[in-house]
C-alpha cells in the first residue's frame, strides 16, 4: 500500500510541477498486478495515473491504437527479448 501511496504523490508532485507523468503501461499475465493496478486507480481518486495493464501484447498494441505499427513492434520486441536473453533477463522468457 505504501508503494502505491507513493506512485500516486509522486504523479501528485509531477502534475503540480507543471510536467506531464506517464503513460505507464505493463504487459503481464499477472491476474494480482492486474487488482492491484486497479486498486491504485481507486486510490489515486481524481489523479489520472495514466497507468494501462494488458495480458497481451497484442492487447496493448490495439488498445493503445498502435495496430498499424503491429509489425515493427512485434520485432521490436523479439530484438528485445534476444538481448535480454544475451544477459538473462526475464524477458527472455515471456512468449507471445
Amino acid at each position: 500500500m505504501n508503494d502505491i501511496r507513493h506512485f500516486i504523490d509522486n504523479i501528485k508532485t509531477l502534475t503540480r510541477n507543471g510536467m506531464e507523468p506517464g503513460p505507464y503501461f505493463m504487459i503481464t499475465r499477472d491476474w494480482g498486478l492486474h487488482v492491484l493496478a486497479d486498486a491504485a486507480k481507486l486510490m489515486a481518486g481524481n489523479v489520472d495515473l495514466k497507468a494501462k495493464m494488458y495480458y497481451t501484447l497484442q492487447e496493448a498494441i490495439v488498445a493503445l491504437g498502435l495496430s498499424d505499427h503491429e509489425e515493427e513492434i512485434i520485432q521490436l520486441w523479439n530484438e528485445c527479448k534476444l538481448e535480454s536473453s544475451r544477459t538473462r533477463g526475464d524477458l527472455a522468457h515471456i512468449n507471445l
